[in-house]
């Protein structure tokens, strides 16, 4: 393909573009008239609605992530507290017990050690968020502190522990410490309330641990989320959004800055897709969403790259193309506007509840309770639908189901309001275009396969007719593979339907 397009002199480049101009103006010459009407699909779709922040306060806030002082002393708590838990092997009765009834205390009270462990580990994890050689500072007018009563916790519990164990006391016997006896069941509940303390304090750690790492790796978690929620600084129930800029360690524990913005208001704007027609739509700035603002004014939005949040930090510029593409003359708007090479995107549910289809590969189907039905896919179209029933489109290996919510008894369906050869003008657009911006790899996606087949044998007698036979011959190619597909899922669709009711009749 390559060596293919090397052949052609594009040091010529103005008897390219020259014929290109011929060619569209031949097309505009011969389209028939365009009749748009209220319900019918143009240039670009409404799809959904979008909460754009219109009135914004920002201000800096400091977190402070308490750390605890000693580890040494929790240290020396819990290995006091496993020494006890240690001292039910040799406790009297026990260690003379069955080895099959022993064996399953002793396995309950490993558990209960490992666990120790594992707060012990967690406990100086929680230790290194913190920097004994660094003064607090506090940078900011609004600050946050976060308790974190780890070295609390962990001393409440063992003094809970301890005294659990001291009441039980190791006055039993091998004979009293037998099944279903209440001796054994009082032994057999304190290690397991034991086991069941030890790890709420365990979680209650580790989710003081995930805040941290969330921290330091410039995330909010949700409950950090909720304490800055608390703040006399952030006004009570406003959206906000919330940047981590930068964390590090002080004596007291981890300090974040952060830079919190608050939308106390908003407003919702209506977003527009292009609509795409067979791999071709209308060009749209890069980086910008076309819209309708609250107050009816057509423009662009350009968001700051985030997710999406609930409410969007944009700025909404005016577009002069706008008045051509909203208004009542769509032919006017084809010969404005420019095209690109887009490929047909999947099926999508619109604000109204229509379902929005722009690829002609697209099987679609209306299912109303138990009953299903083959609807012809004519795309662009945007179909319509009551509550009672769904619609299905599957494309490969993907399937989609949407429900719906339309007052209408019976499916709507509105189409394109450009004809065939306004269709084709849009592709002879987008190739101009691209043959423009030289930009040949979309160039050689899109007619790699006709040049070889179609255009080759004429495409170098002349600058004119090569070009001109080179559009005609994409658009005319691009037609019969449409229609062969179309025919081939017909048959293969029919076919499937005429053996489906064979096997029934068979069966009955």
């Amino acid at each position: 393909m390559h060596r293919i397009y090397e052949g052609i002199n594009f040091e010529h480049k103005s008897c390219v573009l020259g014929t290109m101009k011929i060619a569209l103006v031949l097309t505009i010459f011969i389209a028939t008239v365009i009749k748009p009407s209220d319900s019918s699909i143009g240039l670009v779709q409404a799809t959904n609605y979008m909460e754009v922040s219109s009135k914004k306060v920002e201000f800096p806030l400091t977190i402070l992530m308490t750390v605890f002082n000693d580890l040494g002393y929790q240290k020396t708590l819990l290995t006091e507290l496993k020494a006890k838990f240690e001292g039910f092997k040799t406790m009297n009765g026990i260690k003379d017990m069955p080895d099959e009834t022993k064996a399953g205390l002793i396995l309950k009270v490993t558990a209960i050690n490992e666990l120790l462990s594992d707060t012990e580990k967690y406990a100086t994890t929680v230790y290194g968020y913190k920097n004994t050689d660094i003064e607090a500072i506090t940078s900011t007018s609004c600050a946050v502190q976060i308790k974190n009563n780890v070295d609390t916790d962990i001393f409440a519990a063992a003094n809970f522990l301890t005294a659990s164990i001291d009441v039980l006391g190791n006055a039993f016997t091998a004979e009293q410490l037998v099944n279903g006896s209440e001796q054994l069941s009082r032994v057999l509940n304190v290690l397991q309330d034991s086991y069941h303390h030890i790890t709420t304090l365990n979680e209650k750690i580790i989710r003081y641990i995930n805040d941290l790492e969330s921290l330091t790796s410039g995330h909010m978690s949700p409950s950090v989320s909720a304490y800055v929620q608390q703040s006399r600084c952030v006004a009570e129930s406003e959206m906000d959004h919330i940047k981590v800029l930068s964390c590090r360690k002080n004596i007291k524990g981890l300090v974040c800055d952060l830079e919190v913005e608050i939308y106390e208001s908003s407003q919702k704007y209506l977003l527009y897709r292009a609509v795409n027609y067979d791999g071709v739509e209308i060009t749209i700035p890069d980086e910008h969403i076309l819209v309708k603002s609250p107050n009816n004014k057509y423009g662009l939005l350009m968001c700051r790259d985030e997710p999406v949040e609930t409410v969007n930090d944009c700025i909404f510029t005016p577009w002069s193309h706008t008045s051509v593409l909203f208004s009542d003359d769509p032919v006017n708007a084809l010969l404005l506007s420019n095209f690109s090479l887009s490929p047909p995107p999947l099926p999508v549910q619109t604000y109204d509840t229509g379902v929005l289809i722009m690829n002609s590969d697209v099987f679609i189907k209306s299912k109303t309770g138990t009953s299903t039905k083959d609807v012809e896919n004519k795309s662009p179209m945007k179909i319509r639908f009551d509550q009672s029933t769904s619609i299905v489109t599957e494309i490969e290996q993907t399937v989609l189901e949407f429900k719906g919510g339309n007052s209408a008894t019976n499916l709507e369906i509105e189409l394109t309001v450009y004809n065939s050869t306004s269709i084709d003008l849009m592709h002879e657009k987008a190739l101009k275009d691209a043959l423009d911006n030289f930009d040949w790899v979309n160039i050689m996606k899109y007619f790699g396969l006709v040049v070889q087949v179609a255009v080759l044998p004429v495409a170098f007698t002349s600058c004119s007719l090569s070009v001109f036979a080179l559009i005609k011959s994409i658009l005319s190619y691009r037609k019969k593979q449409r229609k062969e597909k179309l025919e081939n899922r017909y048959n293969l669709r029919r076919n499937y339907e005429l053996n489906k009711r064979v096997a029934k009749k068979v069966r009955k």
